[in-house]
């Protein structure tokens, strides 16, 4: 960003409350977040993910004195096939550079396996056509991924079985992806604006109004 235009930005965002400004003896002005909004919402700040590039530290062990007679083996490191790779993940079509740089940065730290997983249930969710938000919705299915809860269901491969109970059994699949995309959608909402400070317009409002009436229409 041109330095010209930092500074008019950073204004526009202090004056929605979102951070302070204050005067600096050298730099001139410095900008902070507000203590309430760190005391308010302590679990729903995060950091960007490092650059893909970055190169990790060394690592250093303590040898034992030669005198002891200790045997020191330094054990073989074999390079790892589990780094994920950003390129190679299966991204929406609809994902432009920036979508696709921003989704690794969401993804970054996962597993290759849960990383794809991610993506394909987003796809999935996508073709249905009712997400809004889909890096928000790729947020919440990356959250549940880190935290063991991920639900796979919707990608889980149907065995052969007599046509009547494929049938329902493919409804109830459809069914749970469904509700798993629903709930996932009202969690981004309901923490988008909770970590802006805002209140839900009108629109949000009747969206969430919506997708309730869905989630019990579905459980039903």
């Amino acid at each position: 960003m041109r330095i010209d235009r930092l500074t008019p930005a950073l204004r526009a965002i202090a004056d929605k409350g979102l951070i302070e400004v204050q005067p600096h003896p050298i730099f001139g002005q410095s900008f902070s977040i507000p203590a309430p909004l760190l005391t308010q919402y302590p679990d729903r700040l995060f950091t960007p993910a490092l650059p893909q590039n970055r190169k990790p530290a060394p690592i250093t062990r303590k040898l034992p004195p030669e005198n002891q007679g200790h045997t020191v083996t330094n054990p073989t490191v074999n390079p790892t096939t589990t780094e994920l790779n950003a390129e190679n993940l299966p991204y929406p079509a609809s994902f432009d550079a920036a979508s696709r740089r921003r989704a690794s940065e969401i993804l970054d730290g996962l597993s290759p396996q849960n990383a794809n997983d991610c993506l394909q249930i987003l796809q999935k969710a996508l073709q249905q056509g009712r997400v809004k938000s889909p890096l928000g919705l790729l947020y919440q299915l990356a959250k549940a991924a880190r935290n063991g809860t991920l639900d796979r269901s919707c990608l889980t491969p149907k065995t052969s079985l007599p046509t009547t109970q494929t049938a329902a059994n493919s409804s109830t699949a459809q069914t749970r992806g469904r509700l798993q995309s629903i709930h996932a959608e009202i969690q981004h909402i309901r923490a988008l604006y909770q970590l802006a400070g805002c209140e839900l317009p009108e629109e949000e409002q009747r969206t969430l109004t919506r997708l309730r009436e869905e989630w019990e229409r579905l459980q039903q």
